[in-house]
């Protein structure tokens, strides 16, 4: 039985969206079509059709406090949230 890796469930929501069914979905990854329905995320869109926002601190009304710029040095994480912040932004990306 092959895993299927974070990589591959993309694949298999980006070529189920291009041909709508299971069976060729399928055939395109090697995958059967019971593991391809599995993987199936309602309301897949591709990243390249995603709207992406630019964020800056000058576009924060007037009534938000702005913090120093310098308090990111005591806003430190320790080892071991760096490993959770890394394994929620994989979930995330899934």
């Amino acid at each position: 039985m092959a895993r299927v890796t974070d990589e591959d469930k993309i694949l298999i929501n980006q070529i189920y969206l291009e041909v709508g069914t299971y069976a060729e979905t399928a055939r395109r990854t090697g995958f059967s079509p019971s593991t391809v329905k599995k993987y199936i995320i309602p309301n897949f869109m591709p990243v390249d059709l995603t709207e992406k926002k630019t964020f800056s601190l000058d576009d924060l009304p007037d009534s938000v406090i702005k913090l120093p710029e310098n308090l990111g040095r005591l806003c430190t994480l320790s080892f071991d949230e760096m490993e959770e912040l890394k394994e929620f932004r994989k979930e995330l990306m899934i």
